[in-house]
């Protein structure tokens, strides 16, 4: 079995396999440290500022960014919005992408329940079952937001 302990920088090896010693003579274990690793101060080069303060004005750099998930993560979850913006047409994408995402989520998993047609007309004859048939509507809703 292999396990990791993060311990301040000032312990040694030998000052772990104290501990280790300690803690395993009752339980009859043996453990030993392979090898420890040192927190290292990074070393700034004129290169890695350089390319850390570089402004996002280059077209290229813009692109790399679209495809963030920190900055993408950042504008999904902001909740500020505009004075000349309609509010409640994002009530309207949440509602729709809820549905789109009913649809997908119960027909990637239950995909086999439409193997048989007979099983697939009595389903679509259930009023709840309703939301999940007509659910290739949902897109246009985002169409017309647009």
């Amino acid at each position: 079995m292999r396990h990791g302990i993060c311990v301040p920088s000032g312990c040694s090896p030998s000052d772990i396999q104290e501990v280790l010693d300690s803690l395993t003579k009752e339980n009859y274990w043996n453990a030993t440290v392979k090898r420890c690793e040192l927190k290292q101060e990074n070393e700034y080069t004129p290169l890695i500022m350089g390319v850390m303060a570089r402004k996002m004005n280059s077209l290229p750099l813009r692109i790399f960014i679209c495809f963030s998930l920190i900055t993408n993560f950042k504008k999904f979850i902001n909740t500020k919005t505009a004075s000349d913006k309609l509010s409640c047409l994002h009530g309207f994408r949440f509602l729709s992408i809820t549905w789109i995402i009913l649809a997908h989520t119960y027909l990637n998993i239950n995909f086999l329940l439409f193997r048989g047609l007979k099983k697939a007309f009595d389903m679509q004859q259930q009023f709840f079952f309703s939301a999940v048939v007509n659910a290739s509507v949902a897109v246009d809703t985002f169409f017309f937001i647009g």
